[in-house]
């Protein structure tokens, strides 16, 4: 029996405790781990990031919060419930790439995108998921929602080979 046929064969109320299981499992584990992340490219890619805030500091304050709430609504309706990983989103993800023997859905946060963006790795790899994951844990650990939502505001890639909100509002003539 495949392990989607498993968690389908369970009753709603035991596969959420078991879900709720591994996620608190996982939670505790990925944190351990990110603490062991001292490498020096990623802690030059963090100092970028803390660069970047202190750069954009004025302007994000004029950031409204609709604009926020657009955002979360968009890509991570979960954003301010976990700390940079949706552990309920990257066990279904995993058992949708299993049922399909591929990679169809990612799951990844708005951390993880803004980590992605940071680390200009576009490759659909379990060790670059990971290590925006990583990425993200610190993220989420060591800044607030609200600056991370920003951040992203501006930094992340929006087609058009537009990167941020500022370059999307130039192209479109705003």
């Amino acid at each position: 029996m495949s392990i989607w046929r498993w968690c389908g064969n369970m009753g709603t109320n035991k596969r959420n405790k078991v879900l709720a299981k591994l996620c608190s499992c996982l939670e505790g584990m990925l944190l351990s781990v990110s603490m062991l992340m001292a490498n020096d490219d990623w802690e030059r890619i963090y100092v970028h990031i803390e660069q970047d805030v202190e750069k954009y500091r004025d302007r994000l304050q004029e950031i409204p919060y609709t604009l926020i709430v657009a955002l979360v609504v968009a890509e991570d309706r979960r954003f301010f419930h976990h700390r940079g990983v949706d552990f309920k989103a990257l066990i279904r993800a995993c058992l949708r790439n299993i049922q399909a023997l591929g990679f169809v859905e990612g799951a990844s946060t708005i951390e993880q995108q803004l980590a992605r963006t940071y680390t200009q790795k576009k490759e659909k790899t379990i060790s670059r998921k990971w290590k925006d994951i990583l990425l993200s844990v610190r993220m989420a650990t060591e800044m607030d929602k609200d600056t991370i939502a920003k951040l992203y505001i501006f930094q992340a890639y929006y087609g058009w080979r537009a990167n941020g909100i500022e370059q999307v509002c130039f192209r479109m003539g705003v």
